[in-house]
């Protein structure tokens, strides 16, 4: 499941490069950290897989994008968006949870 997830995460990364809208990227990993955070799973499970998954791109891209510096930089920077977005989703479903225990 994590593989998969992985690889549409990458496939949908490349695809918004090319056409220059992220916003689907962005929305998909705000709910994958609000998911995990309204269903009571722990935190860093979703932030490390994200980290994980930009290491993992620096690790092939960077050689490949070696003298394409503002290249690397993009997906660097889109990669770094990403996984704050599922940090902010994770809080996100915590309150959620949270406020409907409270009521």
């Amino acid at each position: 499941a994590r593989q998969a997830r992985v690889l549409a995460a990458l496939e949908g990364l490349s695809e918004a490069l090319a056409s220059g809208d992220l916003s689907d990227c962005y929305r998909d990993a705000e709910w994958e950290g609000f998911r995990n955070g309204a269903s009571g799973q722990p935190g860093d499970a979703p932030v490390t897989e994200a980290l994980a998954l930009r290491r993992a791109v620096d690790r092939v891209l960077g050689p490949a994008l070696a003298g394409r510096t503002g290249d690397l930089r993009a997906v660097e920077r889109a990669l770094d968006r990403m996984a704050v977005r599922v940090a902010a989703g994770y809080a996100d479903g915590v309150r959620c949870r949270l406020r409907s225990t409270l009521e």
